[in-house]
């Protein structure tokens, strides 16, 4: 591992369980390493002066029609999110729709701006 904690976590973790592990709740145990890791990682980045300075131009970018793509392991398998925004819309009016809807079927007092977010 390339983070101190995660790899004394993952020494522990071979120490205990073995190498490699047969153990099926094993897999949990190394995932937790993983998020360690990450962490870690995002920890170290947001530490990092030349990714959190303010000497950086965001002030005047405007939005812009474009699809983006992002593609996300998570733990019921692989998550493929598709968005575009342009002339003819954007793929999340539906999906705000479908929130606003059962939003209000369900009578519940749900803040407006959390459906509206992605738009």
């Amino acid at each position: 591992m390339t983070t101190p904690l995660a790899q004394s976590a993952l020494r522990e973790f071979r120490e205990k369980a073995g190498r490699p592990s047969h153990a099926t709740f094993a897999y949990h145990w190394a995932r937790v390493i993983e998020l360690l890791a990450a962490v870690e990682k995002a920890r170290s980045l947001l530490e990092d002066d030349d990714i959190v300075s303010t000497d950086v131009k965001i002030a005047d970018v405007k939005p812009r029609e474009g699809n983006g793509v992002g593609v996300v392991e998570a733990p019921r398998g692989t998550l493929i999110h598709d968005y575009f925004d342009g002339q003819g819309g954007n793929n999340n009016q539906s999906k705000s729709d479908s929130c606003n809807q059962q939003q209000h079927r369900s009578n519940r007092q749900v803040p407006q701006g959390i459906f509206q977010a992605a738009l």
